[in-house]
């Protein structure tokens, strides 16, 4: 695989897996653009993977989920493993 679409695969698996950690602590958007201090419209994007995550982004999302940044990022470098 390119690395290109290497590094595309890989934001994308950051981006899926704290939209799942969003939804398994029933955080809305709206409470996570509250906590993050970072636009709803923004978060939705990232969440889905329209547009990758800054580093301070993924820090201000993992810390209002409560979740590790660095678990959060080997699990998407174990997810894109070929």
């Amino acid at each position: 695989m390119p690395k290109g679409e290497s590094a595309a695969a890989y934001s994308a698996a950051v981006a899926a897996i704290l939209a799942e950690e969003r939804k398994a602590r029933d955080v809305t958007f709206d409470e996570l653009a509250e906590d993050t201090g970072i636009a709803k419209r923004h978060l939705v994007r990232l969440l889905k993977g329209e547009i990758s995550l800054r580093v301070e982004d993924l820090y201000r999302v993992c810390e209002a989920l409560g979740v590790a940044g660095f678990v959060v990022l080997r699990q998407a470098a174990k997810a894109t493993r070929g």
